[in-house]
């Protein structure tokens, strides 16, 4: 294992070659709006990990597993997709959850519909609740469900509208 001092002196020599990167990346942009281009947004993408209140507001319009990249438009689709993949690979887990995780006012993961406001089916006899803004769709996937059940989502991220 490296010294601190070692690290240290490894940033400090990393420090001018970023800051040449941007310097080279501005000029390009400065060159290119000069030379009457137009420059389009760039799209950036967010680990699922970041804090849910940071992703309220904003617009989903992909997610990436890893290099797979999935087109969506809504977070209701972002919070569906990644339940059908992790039901795909942990329905045993979820199926023995259902009934057991419950918000304020109704259960989250059922055996049942009825009783949610918004149910979307993840497989027979397994239902979870969809009706949340951006924030608390976010929450309730990776604390309540993804966390629970031991799905590793350390590699998803959302692609925002730029």
């Amino acid at each position: 294992m490296k010294n601190k001092e070692s690290i240290l002196a490894e940033i400090e020599a990393m420090r001018p070659m970023l800051h040449q990167l941007i310097d080279d990346r501005f000029d390009a942009m400065r060159a290119a709006i000069l030379g009457g281009e137009t420059i389009e947004p760039q799209e950036h993408a967010y680990p699922l990990s970041f804090s849910p209140y940071f992703f309220k507001g904003k617009k989903p319009i992909a997610i990436l597993f890893g290099e797979e990249r999935v087109e969506v438009r809504t977070w209701q689709k972002v919070y569906a997709e990644i339940l059908h993949r992790c039901n795909a690979e942990k329905h045993e887990v979820l199926m023995e959850l259902r009934g057991k995780i419950s918000g304020r006012d109704r259960t989250i993961l059922s055996a049942r519909a009825e009783g949610m406001t918004r149910s979307l089916k993840l497989a027979e006899d397994m239902f979870v609740e969809t009706f949340y803004d951006t924030q608390g769709l976010i929450y309730v996937l990776t604390k309540r469900i993804l966390d629970a059940v031991g799905y590793d989502y350390g590699n998803i991220s959302v692609v925002l509208k730029p």
